[in-house]
């Protein structure tokens, strides 16, 4: 997951609590802990996290609070080595995210994670797509 900065201005803290209750999750930069609004809390407990915790000093760091950034999927010609054979579509997935640290950093839509991974070109979406394109 690529995460970027949320935005939030120091001691914007109204800012920070809208867009949590808003059902926005955000992230610590330190530590990339999860940070988010769970109503489900009783009178007297902060609905505020950290980890399943509740959200105390991670208040003070609001402008440095992390939101992931957004994620185009993607055809890719895919392989674990480093040679990619495009020769037919059994190599074709769906990219649906990258991980910032592994081997298998490329993730398709089974959750499987893959080594290397190509976009395919418009040229070769319509080859391979079966005039569906």
């Amino acid at each position: 997951m690529k995460l970027k900065n949320a935005g939030l201005a120091k001691n914007d803290f109204a800012e920070a609590e809208r867009r949590l209750r808003g059902g926005e999750v955000f992230y610590s930069r330190v530590t990339r802990g999860r940070i988010y609004y769970d109503a489900s809390f009783l009178p007297g407990q902060s609905p505020y996290r950290y980890n399943k915790i509740a959200l105390n000093k991670e208040w003070n760091l609001v402008n440095d609070w992390l939101v992931e950034e957004e994620f185009n999927p993607y055809f890719a010609w895919v392989s674990d080595d480093s040679v990619i054979k495009k020769d037919s579509c059994d190599g074709v997935r769906v990219i649906v995210r990258h991980e910032d640290v592994g081997t298998y950093m490329h993730v398709d839509m089974t959750e499987i994670g893959w080594r290397h991974a190509i976009p395919l070109t418009i040229e070769e979406i319509k080859k391979y797509s079966g005039g569906l394109l």
